[in-house]
């Protein structure tokens, strides 16, 4: 008889690096996808409730929002003085 591993509580950091890019590549299909169709289509809807539930993973997994729904900074590129 094969045995099992134990369960653990929380993601190894492997699995939660590739759980994040699973998840990110499929928020830029959802995004692709969506791009094509009405705002007051069925479709958009859902696709749009999925990519909220994939954000809200990713930051309850992580502790922050992903990369893609982080708000832009803005950043001096001038020399310091």
């Amino acid at each position: 008889m094969v045995r099992r591993s134990g369960r653990h509580e929380h993601m190894y950091d492997h699995e939660r690096e590739a759980f994040i890019a699973h998840a990110t590549a499929l928020h830029k299909t959802i995004r692709n996808t969506s791009g094509s169709l009405t705002t007051s289509s069925e479709e958009y809807r859902v696709l749009t409730e999925l990519n909220q539930a994939i954000c809200g993973a990713i930051q309850k997994i992580t502790g922050e929002p992903p990369a893609w729904a982080r708000p832009a900074t803005h950043t001096s590129t001038g020399a310091p003085r």
